[in-house]
């Protein structure tokens, strides 16, 4: 297990990001306006609304920000623990602000006020906690059907990979011992490398992924399989799907250079465009057997098109069509550029 899976679910929501600070400042906004129209006595002014929005304000921001610091503290604590820790920190925020906001506006007083005031900033905090903690619960049951159902299209990739390569090994045993032992070596280290990260990998670790099952492909195929590694250089700093590339060079393979007694080039492009990431595979495709290598593919394409759905959503977007002109298949991949391992927020 990873360090990542040893960390505990949050209980809360990260408050320091941009979308969630501005809904905190909507939401002091709105209470300050209810707070406004409720007082009948005084009358609306925009002066005391003023005041009160910059009161509500200082104590909502200012209990976000400690609650931020404080998030992988309260993630460790017991529920009950973290909850009373949260909910005494933000009401000796408000206290202090209220008892403090006269001081610093040079106006007199009040100990009944304050403590009435003090109560009312007591309810909202309760109320806004236990709904921040509801939201992220969702969140987290949410991301976990997510990552459970990516592992799931993924485990019906790896066994179908494994079948292929040890079959190719078993090709070679009877025949050239010392290849099939350095494609074993291969196939251990591909796999190492696959299994240590069941959801998003660097590209970079991919394309050596996808360069170890080549060679173990090359080993079989000889000359008849030919590959050309078009990779923008440097190679972009992006995330991938685990075992997304890898299964389309698969079927370039198996339903194209293997059904050709020539063989042909497998054709590997990775681009940057701006924030947007191009993956393109070509391979040619023989005239007789182009329906059954259609019907083979869909197992594959329809696998990694689904997960790409569940990475990026409708940002993603896996095409495959063929040429029956050039004789060619291409399957091509446009995904969002993502350094960073959540693509929810955190």
């Amino acid at each position: 297990m990873n360090d990542e899976q040893k960390q505990p679910l949050p209980l809360l929501p990260y408050l320091c990001s941009p979308s969630a600070i501005l809904g905190l400042v909507l939401i002091g906004e709105l209470l300050s306006l209810v707070i406004m129209l409720a007082d009948y006595s005084s009358g609306f002014s925009w002066i005391s609304l003023g005041i009160i929005s910059m009161l509500v304000q200082w104590i909502i921001l200012s209990c976000a920000l400690i609650l931020c610091q404080l998030r992988p503290l309260l993630n460790r604590l017991s529920l009950v623990l973290s909850g009373c820790l949260a909910f005494s920190l933000c009401l000796v925020i408000s206290a202090t602000i209220l008892w403090l906001a006269p001081i610093v506006m040079a106006i007199p007083s009040d100990t009944e006020q304050w403590a009435r005031s003090t109560a009312i900033a007591a309810i909202f905090a309760g109320i806004l906690l236990r709904y921040l903690y509801l939201q992220q619960q969702l969140s987290n049951q949410q991301q976990a059907e997510l990552e459970a159902r990516i592992q799931s299209l993924q485990s019906r990739i790896r066994p179908h990979f494994l079948f292929n390569s040890m079959n190719t090994i078993a090709s070679l045993i009877s025949f050239d011992a010392k290849a099939a032992e350095k494609a074993i070596e291969d196939l251990s280290e591909l796999f190492r490398s696959s299994l240590q990260k069941p959801g998003l990998v660097d590209l970079v670790d991919e394309i050596k992924l996808c360069r170890r099952y080549i060679d173990i492909e090359k080993t079989r195929l000889d000359e008849r399989l030919r590959m050309d590694w078009n990779i923008e250089s440097p190679t972009p700093q992006a995330l991938v799907p685990s075992l997304s590339i890898q299964p389309l060079l698969e079927n370039a393979i198996g339903h194209g250079i293997q059904q050709l007694v020539e063989g042909g080039t497998v054709t590997l492009s990775i681009s940057q465009e701006n924030d947007t990431l191009h993956i393109v595979i070509t391979n040619p495709i023989p005239k007789v057997t182009h329906q059954d290598r259609t019907n083979g593919n869909k197992i594959a394409l329809s696998n990694i098109k689904n997960r790409l759905h569940l990475h990026y959503g409708d940002k993603a977007q896996l095409k495959a069509e063929s040429n029956n002109t050039n004789n060619e298949f291409m399957v091509s991949i446009v995904l969002p550029i993502m350094k960073s391992k959540s693509l929810i927020e955190r």
